[in-house]
């Protein structure tokens, strides 16, 4: 691991998991990092709350491209049987 990446998540599970133990926060906003002194209790469950969100997030995103690959599979199935019927419709006397 580089120096780089182990700096960064170093800095991750710092902003993540100890400030808001300490009751901590830290928000980025338009350009600038935010510090918030909240108490623990409330960092935490903020920081869940974040967690969560994030999650949903994630599991829209993954629904959104199993339903944009179905509709692919589908889009090709249509575009073949239209092929197929005029290639059969113009076989008809």
């Amino acid at each position: 691991m580089s120096v780089g990446k182990g700096l960064l998540l170093a800095c991750d599970e710092l902003r993540e998991s100890r400030l808001p133990e300490l009751g901590v926060l830290l928000e980025d906003k338009e350009g600038r990092t935010v510090v918030k002194y909240v108490g623990k209790e409330e960092a935490i469950k903020e920081k869940e709350k974040q967690v969560q969100t994030l999650k949903e997030k994630q599991r829209i995103k993954e629904e959104l491209k199993r339903e944009q690959e179905e509709l692919q599979v589908w889009d090709a199935l249509l575009s073949r049987w239209m092929i197929d019927y005029s290639l059969s419709s113009t076989a008809l006397p």
